[in-house]
């Protein structure tokens, strides 16, 4: 048995794709020798015997360690020269890591540069210092929580005066990920936290979508429901997520009031909202952190603690709301799946594509993948469409940050395209 030329370029393109994964974890120039890759999935997606015939007569990576897909291990492989090293990035840039290291496909965007405020960062790190030095700190209702943070967010913001020029300009490196979303190589301003950013743009204006995961998985809904004649019916089960869109800043303050023992509760509520909003489970290995676009490894059990996680399931509306966040992505993802001439359509990638962008470290699709991957290309699709020619600092994700308020008229505008859309902005 021979291969041909074309079955092993489809074995250059498969494995280029698991490679390239690993390039998250090194430096924009450094090509690591070691990478994981699910061998059952790249068998099977290769053909075993072509596969296995490659590996033997011009392979370009030897194994290491034999991992098992089926209990969640990779195994580690090793490139075997420098020139398939060059080999592997020269092909198959269809698909890439959508983490910040991910530079091949992106490489001819233009630097975007920020302005800060460099007083306003050097102000404010000081009070920050004299604020550690006092008494005052001691009667917070978690001094050693709180000292924490403080000292946190003074590391991230020299950080930030480490990054900038003395004008104050901050060079940011983009690229669009797989997902839809752009982000920056390095460290950016999507490493700020949000509490932080009028620290560090000075003065400024915001404006966001509400609650754009919810209401974007309901425009979506929506769509199904114009797309299969079943308007009337498409809305039930819906009633939570619906309340939480329309009443989200009362049910973020009660849910709040039921932790205990953490600092900034609403904000880790909020956090917990939108990751179940993402397919998270309470209990599982990890979840979806919308800031960064990507799944951490601690679940929200554990970013909750044992004494909160279970105050929270015992909540009646929680508990429901939960449950709906579940049925609405398992809903999204499986019409979605059925349908792959959409995907094409509406995004532009063919489902192969998709298949491959949504496979987990444990080599099968991943459901929560493409569930974000459904969402964050239609939150891109619409912010570029409404914002698209508006100037401003910086786009993040589902805000735009501006240096001037946005004249009532256009701002009444955007209101107008998005409340087609069943979406509102907030200031």
């Amino acid at each position: 048995m021979t291969y041909t030329t074309k079955q092993y370029q489809r074995y250059l393109s498969v494995i280029s794709e698991y490679y390239r994964r690993s390039l998250i974890f090194h430096s924009d120039h450094e090509c690591p020798s070691l990478f994981t890759i699910p061998l059952k999935m790249a068998r099977e997606r290769i053909g075993r015997k072509v596969f296995d015939l490659i590996q033997k007569e011009n392979p370009i990576f030897s194994i290491i360690t034999l991992g098992s897909n089926l209990i969640g291990r990779c195994s580690t492989a090793k490139i075997i020269n420098q020139k398939s090293i060059l080999l592997l990035l020269q092909t198959s840039p269809t698909s890439h890591s959508s983490a910040s290291k991910e530079t091949m496909a992106n490489i001819n965007l233009p630097t975007e540069i920020i302005r800060v405020d460099i007083p306003n960062i050097r102000e404010f790190i000081q009070g920050s210092y004299n604020l550690l030095m006092s008494d005052d700190i001691k009667h917070t209702k978690s001094p050693e929580k709180y000292s924490k943070h403080v000292v946190r967010n003074i590391a991230i913001l020299e950080k930030v005066l480490a990054s900038v020029d003395e004008q104050g300009n901050w060079h940011h490196q983009p690229f669009v990920s797989d997902f839809g979303r752009t982000f920056y190589s390095g460290f950016s301003i999507l490493n700020v936290p949000s509490q932080l950013r009028p620290v560090v743009f000075g003065k400024h204006y915001q404006y966001d979508l509400v609650a754009s995961n919810f209401a974007i998985k309901m425009l979506m809904l929506n769509d199904i429901g114009h797309r299969e004649n079943i308007e009337q019916d498409i809305w039930e089960g819906t009633s939570y997520t619906r309340e939480y869109i329309k009443n989200r800043s009362i049910i973020r303050d009660r849910l709040a009031k039921l932790l205990v023992d953490v600092y900034n509760p609403e904000e880790i509520i909020k956090q917990v909202i939108t990751s179940l909003g993402f397919g998270a489970r309470m209990d599982s290995r990890g979840y979806w952190d919308d800031s960064i676009g990507a799944f951490r490894t601690n679940s929200l059990a554990e970013l909750l603690g044992k004494t909160n996680w279970d105050r929270l399931k015992q909540d009646p509306w929680f508990s429901a709301f939960k449950q709906e966040c579940y049925d609405l992505n398992r809903v999204l993802v499986e019409y979605y799946k059925s349908r792959p001439e959409l995907i094409q359509e509406i995004f532009g990638k063919t489902w192969q594509e998709v298949e491959i962008i949504c496979i987990s470290k444990t080599g099968r699709f991943s459901p929560n993948k493409f569930a974000a991957f459904l969402y964050q290309q239609m939150e891109t699709m619409i912010m570029t469409s409404v914002f698209g020619d508006q100037e401003r600092i910086v786009r993040i994700h589902d805000a735009i940050i501006t240096a001037n308020k946005i004249s009532t008229e256009k701002l009444l505008d955007y209101r107008y395209h998005l409340g087609q859309l069943g979406i509102s902005v907030e200031q």
